[in-house]
C-alpha cells in the first residue's frame, strides 16, 4: 500500500483493470515505469486478489535475487512449483533476467509471471529479446488528472466528472462554483504533478521534499547505477535546460552548450531520460515519412511537478 503519515491508502489505477483482463492469459505481464509511480502498490493490489495461489518476491532482497541468478532451477523448486501466479518486483536488478525468465516460462507453463521494473530500457531491450511473443509490457505513469481527482474529491469525481468525461457531447453546462473548484484542483495538479507520494502529502513543503527525494533517488540509482555514468552533473544541467523549453522544438546545439555535452553524448543522455520516463518526445507529423524522421521533436516532461522542481 502507499504509505503516508496518516494511513495506508490505495488509489485505484486505470491500468489495474487492463492487467486484470490479461491475468489469465499465458503471456508474462511486465509493469514498467519511472520510480515512485506506484508499481509495487499496484502489483500488491493485484496479488491480494489471487494470493492463495501466488507468491510475491522482491529482487531488492539480495538472497532471493542471488538464488534466481545463480541457481534458477532451485529458485523454481522453491518459489514457482505449485504456484499459479508468481509476482517479482524490481526485476531490473536481475542480470540476464530475460534469459532466466524465459527458462521459467518454458518449463512452468501453468505459472503466470507478473514482473515490475523501474527501467524501461532494462525490461524492454535486454529482456524482450528473449521473450518475444511471450510478454505484455504495460507502462505505469504518475496519476493522470482523473486518478488525481478520484482521490482528492471522490464525490465530485463520482457525482459529476466521471459521467461528464464519458459522455462529453451530452454533458450539461458547468456551473461557476463547480468550474472554480475544478480549476483549483487542476492548478494544484499542474504545479505539483501526479506522483502518488506527492499527491498524498499534506503540505507544499512536504510535496517539495518528496519531489527532491524522487530526483535524488532517480539520479543516484537509475543513472549512476544502471547506466554507469561517471557523474550526474551533465544530466542535471540538461534537465534544467529542458525544463525551460517544454513544448518547444529540441535544438541540439543549444542543449549541447547548456549541458556541456558533445552531440553524441547529448543524444545518449536524452535517450536515458526518455527510457527512464522522465521525458517524452513528440515527433512532428508529415505525410512525407522521411521528413518526419529527420525533423526535430518537441520535448515534454512525464510529470509537471518534476519539471517545476
Amino acid at each position: 500500500m502507499i504509505k503516508n503519515s496518516r494511513a495506508k491508502i490505495y488509489i485505484r489505477r486505470e491500468l489495474e483493470e487492463k492487467i486484470e483482463r490479461f491475468l489469465h492469459s499465458p503471456e508474462i505481464i511486465a509493469i514498467v515505469g519511472a520510480r515512485q509511480t506506484g508499481k509495487t502498490t499496484l502489483m500488491g493490489k493485484v496479488f491480494e486478489g489471487v494470493k492463495d495461489d501466488a507468491v510475491f518476491l522482491d529482487f531488492e532482497d539480495r538472497e532471493v535475487l542471488s538464488l534466481f541468478q545463480e541457481d534458477v532451477k532451485a529458485f523454481a523448486k522453491l518459489h514457482v512449483e505449485g504456484r499459479k501466479f508468481v509476482f517479482i518486483d524490481e526485476f531490473q536488478y536481475a542480470e540476464e533476467g530475460g534469459r532466466l525468465l524465459k527458462y521459467l516460462y518454458d518449463h512452468y507453463p501453468t505459472a503466470k509471471f507478473i514482473i515490475s521494473g523501474s527501467s524501461g530500457l532494462d525490461l524492454t531491450v535486454k529482456a524482450v529479446r528473449y521473450l518475444v511473443g511471450r510478454i505484455f509490457a504495460f507502462e505505469l505513469f504518475p496519476f493522470n488528472f482523473t486518478e488525481f481527482l478520484s482521490f482528492k474529491e471522490p464525490n465530485l469525481y463520482e457525482g459529476f466528472y466521471k459521467g461528464w468525461i464519458e459522455d462529453i457531447g451530452n454533458c450539461e453546462e458547468i456551473s461557476q462554483p463547480l468550474h472554480k473548484r475544478l480549476m483549483s484542483l487542476w492548478e494544484e495538479f499542474s504545479i505539483w504533478g501526479g506522483y502518488p507520494r506527492v499527491v498524498l502529502s499534506d503540505s507544499d513543503e512536504e510535496k517539495k521534499e518528496v519531489l527532491k527525494g524522487i530526483i535524488n533517488t532517480y539520479l543516484l540509482k537509475d543513472i549512476r547505477g544502471f547506466f554507469r555514468l561517471a557523474t550526474e552533473r551533465h544530466l542535471q544541467r540538461l534537465m534544467k535546460a529542458l525544463a525551460l523549453q517544454i513544448g518547444n522544438l529540441v535544438h541540439y546545439n543549444e542543449l549541447s552548450q547548456a549541458s556541456d555535452l558533445p552531440y553524441k553524448a547529448l543524444k545518449e543522455h536524452l535517450s536515458i531520460l526518455e527510457q527512464t520516463y522522465i521525458l517524452r518526445f513528440a515527433v512532428p507529423y508529415y505525410t512525407n515519412k522521411r521528413l518526419e524522421v529527420v525533423k526535430n521533436p518537441k520535448v515534454y516532461f512525464g510529470d509537471t511537478g518534476l519539471r517545476n522542481l
